[in-house]
């Protein structure tokens, strides 16, 4: 997925959380309040564009299988009928759209089933009166329509997905830039206007949640030092380690810094072991775009 997406999905997670938090406060105000529900309505459009965009229909459920085996099935009889009705009325170029076992149908990719499917429904509607020529009735065909669209729903055809997602990526840009445009244009001046001298500490939680990492920036992910308790001079050879990540930093820093430049947002155990030195262990929680800072205190076993 694009940086510059991810980025803004991260701030518009964090200024709903901005929002939820303060409703009460904001929809007193009637201009915040209408700001607010038009970006609002932008981060809605962008959330279901994300949807699309990042659902995987390559995985083959049960759910799935048993409909293409009743899709198959269904298609099969039909087109039985169908070949039967084409060899009375002495239509042999049809004859080959309406050859198949259930079993080999059953085995067609998505596309191709439902492409077969697709023209014996559009045969079938096109007999009109004649549809009781062949032995089926409108509630065959109905049955058939339907386990179709199923089957559609669960296995959409590559063509398909692609421009559904090709347009969802489309939605995405737009309803990001409307959004930004919001926030610059009108939210960012009234909320300055009205708080950034009155109530400076609300102020403020809003300029954080609305601000946006640009992605382009090479910015830390965590940084820090790791210091004795009791001389304040560095540890020697210290590590930060994550085990759920593998991973495992050596402090190397004569002053005892350190400087972690890539890191997943997330919630993770850190600890912190030197030689000599009592093992501490804590919760570093990681956002996209910031930079955890640690002043890290050891306590030697001697002590």
């Amino acid at each position: 997925m694009n940086k510059f997406l991810v980025a803004y999905r991260e701030m518009k997670r964090r200024l709903e959380d901005f929002y939820h938090e303060n409703q009460v406060k904001i929809d007193a105000i009637p201009i915040l309040k209408e700001i607010f529900d038009a970006l609002l309505a932008e981060f809605t459009k962008f959330e279901q564009a994300w949807e699309i965009t990042t659902q995987d229909y390559s995985g083959s459920t049960l759910s799935k299988k048993n409909v293409k085996n009743q899709l198959a099935n269904k298609v099969s009889n039909c087109n039985m009928l169908l070949y039967n009705y084409c060899i009375k009325n002495e239509l042999s170029d049809e004859l080959p759209n309406f050859k198949g076992s259930e079993g080999m149908l059953s085995k067609l990719s998505d596309e191709k089933l439902l492409s077969r499917c697709e023209y014996s429904i559009g045969y079938l509607e096109g007999l009109g009166e004649k549809l009781s020529e062949t032995a089926l009735t409108a509630e065959d065909l109905e049955d058939l329509k339907t386990l179709y669209a199923n089957y559609e729903n669960l296995a959409p055809r590559p063509k398909v997905l692609q421009g559904k997602q090709k347009i969802a990526l489309e939605d995405l840009s737009a309803s990001r830039s409307a959004g930004i445009n919001i926030i610059n244009e009108r939210l960012d001046k009234v909320m300055e206007s009205m708080f950034e001298d009155s109530e400076p500490e609300f102020y403020k939680t809003y300029v954080e949640a609305s601000e946006m990492e640009n992605p382009g920036s090479s910015k830390l992910a965590v940084k820090g030092s790791i210091l004795d308790k009791n001389t304040k001079l560095p540890v020697p050879q210290a590590h930060l380690i994550i085990e759920s990540i593998d991973f495992d930093h050596e402090v190397k820093g004569t002053k005892g810094g350190f400087r972690i430049s890539k890191l997943e947002p997330g919630t993770y155990t850190l600890k912190i072991e030197a030689v000599t030195y009592k093992t501490i262990t804590m919760d570093l929680i990681h956002r996209y775009g910031e930079t955890n800072e640690l002043e890290i205190e050891m306590e030697s076993i001697n002590v």
